[in-house]
């Protein structure tokens, strides 16, 4: 006998959820890695001695984000500045 659906039922074609420790890809956030000046500028000298590396390299390099390293790159001006 067919009966009402329950909350526990899933209707055909539905895939159930994941949990967030199932997704693929996930990662664990690093903890912030806030730079000196002196660290800073020392990142901007290497990537200038070594202009064919990209962000992602001079991140791996001085264990930074890469979004944080192409950010102290276009602000170098700035950071030199000071």
């Amino acid at each position: 006998m067919i009966g009402p659906k329950t909350s526990n039922d899933q209707s055909v074609g539905t895939k159930p959820r994941k949990k967030a420790s199932q997704t693929t890809g996930a990662k664990e956030t690093a903890k912030r890695n806030c730079l000196s000046l002196k660290q800073r500028v020392k990142i901007i000298t290497y990537a200038k001695n070594h202009r064919k590396e990209g962000y992602r390299k001079v991140a791996e390099k001085f264990d930074i984000g890469r979004i944080q390293a192409q950010k102290i790159l276009e602000e170098k001006e700035m950071i030199l500045a000071e």
